[in-house]
Formats: structure tokens, C-alpha cells, sequence
């Protein structure tokens, strides 16, 4: 803000030279340090005031050089210059000093990169990322330095692809190649003698982490003695362990024989199969899967046979089945054929004796009764009321009958279902008498889904 030279009072008129001498303005500058003059509401008077409103900025002095900041001075809205400048065209900062965290964001920064400076100085993003800092974050002290501690190991000009490297002299710091190969599926050829405190020509121990497979290997887990003079003379001889672990000979058996085991540290021998429950041998393959096995008459050698059990448990095969029960019997048990989920004849059956079911007797009537084939084809019914039947799981083909007896009373009738067909269409009445007895029988169709019922009436 510039001076103001006050014009002097024009002569004659009584007037002052100073500002403070005028009659309308303040008589005194105490107090009044950066305020400025004005005319006051009233347009009456000067005044002194405090500047106030957007805009009202006044510097102490002149800012000296181009393109500086300014800053507050700290008293009311004064200003004052600073060092840091910012160009005309391309808004670059310079003069700065330090810049606290967080105030730096400018436009040409990518995240999570190291900053640099620019040839001109500016403060820019570098191609090394935060990641790559990070794998240095640790480093104590020149890496280079580091590396040249850690010794360079040199090898021949070429190799044999995946052959182990080995140690050439004492040095070590160069490689040579081997023999000894380890392919892309780990396994590992080419080896000549592997010692382990002398496998070869003596008693040494083999420390396996993984089980010992192939042809002539057997399997093998942990820690296993081998004894390398082994005392096999013969093709077919088995070794075990003797006296202490010692390898021992077995010579092969005859044809037939099995090996067999005394318990403890007794040595195994070999023995033909006979005496002892589970010994069972069969002479050759039985050549058809399910075929049922039969007893080949000597000693306790098997045979196979023309007769299968499938996996449903289904038997076929069969040319005859032959049940001789030992004397005439009506027992359940005795020479008799018991399945539960029927028996089916594709051809005759032809019994020498006799042929029959169980009489089922339901027990009393009440007034519904239902009545399930499935417990016999004949079946007892008490007759104690005015009954309403229920006939299920017929056979179509099969024939059924029902022995009614009346109770006490007498004079119950029975009321049956749709599908029964009676002669003329008519059902028959039945015995009106205490205690006498009908018999109904019927033929299923499942053609028609009917059955066919005859009766006898009145027996005595």
C-alpha cells in the first residue's frame, strides 16, 4: 500500500496542515496502527476502522521479486513475502525448505512409487516401486560388499541335462559334473555302489524315509538291516531273519506247500495245507466270477461248480435241488424249501410228497377285516359281526379260500369287495346258525383285476 500525502489546507480559511488537526476527523494515531481511514455510516465524519470483508488485504511493504507466496504477517489481514516462488507456465516450486507430511500431492506422482528429483530439480516419481524398496529395508550394510563375501562358484563350459553337480577338488568353489542322474520325475539312475556305513560286502544300516518298491524289492519302512553276504544259493530260496537278526536261508518248498509261522522268533517252515480250520486250497483258477465252490473230495481241496449267486443274490444254474427230510413230517423245518419272498417255477415241480400250505387264522372279525394273502392262502375268520372285507396282495393265477365261521351268535354277514365276481352276479348268505361254517374260494386274474369266488355253505 502506498503513501498518501494529505493536501495542505488552503490559506485564510483557518484550516489544518495534519490529518489529525481536521475538526472531523480523530485527534490522535494512538492505537490506531494498520487501520485504515473512511468516511463513517453517517457520511459525516472521518474514521479510523479495522479492514473487514473478502479482499481486504494490506502488505506492509512492497513483495520485492516476482512470483513469490505470501503469507499471513499475523496482524489482522497483513501479508508479507516469502522465499518460495512459483513459475508463470509451468506452476513449478522452488525456494522450499521442508515440506510437512501430507502436503505434497501433486499431480505427477504415482502411488507407491520412490520419488526423485528431475534434472530441473522437480520432485517426480521414479520407475522402483514400494515393493522393491522393501527387499532392501533390512540391508545394514553395502550389498555388493555382500555378495563378494559369498564366493563365486564356477563349472565346466557344458553339462548333461539333470545330472547333480559335484565338488571338484577342495577349493570349493568349482563344480564339475557326474554321472548320476535325477529326472523331472525325481528318479534317480546312473548310481554305481550307495554306502551307508558299507551296504556293500557287509552288515550296514539303510535310513529310508519313504517305503523301497520295484521288482525285486519287497517294502520297507524306517530304519532296515541288510546283510550283504547273503546266504541265498538257490533261485526260489526265501531269506529271513535268524539268530540276532542274522539273514538266514529258507530253500523253496514242493508245489503246494504254504508257509507258515511258529509265532516269536521261531523260523518259518514250509507245510502242505491240511488240518485246521480255514486251511482250503483249489487246484486251479475257478475261471467264472459268482460260481458257488464245492468240496473236491480230497482232503479239503475245493472245485468250482455250473451253479452262481449273483450280486442281487439271485441263484441260477441249478438242475435239481433235492430236500430229503428224514421221516414224514408237516414241520416248518424239515425237508421243506422256506423263501420268504416266494418261490417261481419257470418249469413243473414235481414233489413225491405232498405240497400244501399253512391254514392262517386271523382271529375274530369285528366288523373290517382285511385279509393279506401274503400270510397263507387259506385263511380263518371268525365271524363276530357284520363284517366289511379287504383282500390284499393276491397273485394272479393263484387261488385263495376262506374258512367262515360264525360265532355264538350266528347270523353275521359279510360284505365284499367290487372285484369279487360271484356266479349269476349274485353273493351268496351266508349259514345263519351258531357256530356253522362256510368256505369261500377264489381265483385271482390280474388280466381283469377280479377275482373269481364260489362258495360252499352249511358244513356240519
Amino acid at each position: 500500500m502506498s503513501s498518501f500525502d494529505w493536501p495542505a489546507a488552503a490559506s485564510g480559511g483557518g484550516g489544518s496542515s495534519t490529518f489529525t488537526g481536521l475538526s472531523d476527523t480523530p485527534n490522535t494515531f494512538s492505537a490506531q496502527s494498520l487501520k485504515v481511514a473512511r468516511v463513517n455510516a453517517g457520511e459525516t465524519a472521518i474514521e479510523f476502522a479495522t479492514l473487514a470483508g473478502s479482499g481486504d488485504v494490506v502488505a506492509a511493504s512492497n513483495f520485492g521479486t516476482d512470483n513469490v507466496l505470501v503469507r499471513s504477517d499475523g496482524v489482522n489481514k497483513g501479508v508479507q513475502s516469502t522465499g518460495i516462488s512459483v513459475a508463470d507456465t509451468t506452476n513449478n516450486i522452488t525456494g522450499a525448505g521442508t515440506i510437512a507430511s501430507g502436503a505434497l500431492s501433486p499431480s505427477n506422482l504415482t502411488a507407491s512409487r520412490a520419488l526423485q528429483a528431475s534434472a530441473g530439480g522437480v520432485v517426480e516419481s521414479s520407475a522402483v516401486t514400494a515393493t522393491e524398496l522393501g527387499y532392501v529395508s533390512s540391508v545394514t550394510s553395502s550389498i555388493q560388499t555382500q555378495l563378494n563375501a559369498k564366493g563365486d562358484a564356477s563349472g565346466p563350459g557344458s553339462s548333461t541335462d539333470n545330472t547333480l553337480p559335484r565338488f571338484d577338488g577342495t577349493g570349493g568353489k568349482t563344480l564339475q559334473g557326474s554321472g548320476v542322474v535325477v529326472d523331472d520325475s525325481n528318479n534317480v539312475s546312473g548310481v554305481g555302489t550307495l554306502n551307508t556305513h558299507t551296504i556293500q560286502g557287509g552288515t550296514g544300516t539303510l535310513a529310508l524315509t519313504s517305503d523301497i518298491t520295484g521288482t525285486n524289492s519287497g517294502t520297507n519302512t524306517g530304519d532296515q538291516t541288510f546283510d550283504g553276504l547273503s546266504p541265498m544259493t538257490t533261485g526260489g530260496d526265501i531269506i529271513y531273519g535268524g539268530a540276532s537278526g542274522t539273514g538266514t536261508r529258507l530253500a523253496n518248498g514242493t508245489t503246494g506247500q504254504v508257509l507258515t509261522s511258529a509265532g516269536g522268533t521261531a523260523a518259518p517252515t514250509w507245510a502242505t495245507p491240511g488240518g485246521g480250520s480255514g486251511d482250503v486250497t483249489a487246484a486251479t483258477s475257478f475261471g467264472t466270477d459268482n460260481v458257488l465252490v464245492r468240496s473236491d473230495g480230497t482232503g479239503k481241496g475245493v472245485q468250482s461248480s455250473a451253479v452262481s449267486l449273483d450280486d442281487s443274490d439271485n441263484i441260477t444254474g441249478v438242475t435239481t435241488i433235492d430236500i430229503d427230510g428224514t421221516t414224514e413230517s408237516t414241520s416248518a423245518t424239515t425237508g421243506v424249501v422256506k423263501a420268504a419272498g416266494g418261490i417261481s417255477a419257470q418249469k413243473n415241480i414235481v414233489a413225491g410228497g405232498q405240497i400244501g400250505g399253512i391254514i392262517n387264522d386271523v382271529g375274530a372279525s369285528g366288523t373290517t377285516k382285511t385279509i393279506d394273502w401274503n400270510d397263507a392262502n387259506v385263511q380263518f375268520v371268525d365271524m363276530t359281526g357284520n363284517v366289511t372285507f379287504t383282500l390284499s396282495n393276491p397273485i394272479s393265477g393263484f387261488a385263495y379260500t376262506l374258512v367262515l365261521k360264525q360265532d355264538a351268535t350266528g347270523s353275521r354277514t359279510a360284505t365284499w369287495p367290487a372285484a369279487v365276481l360271484w356266479p349269476g352276479g349274485t353273493a351268496p348268505t351266508l349259514s345263519t346258525a351258531a357256530n356253522s361254517i362256510d368256505v369261500v374260494t377264489l381265483v385271482y386274474s390280474a388280466l381283469d383285476t377280479q377275482y373269481y369266488a364260489v362258495s360252499q355253505l352249511a358244513f356240519s
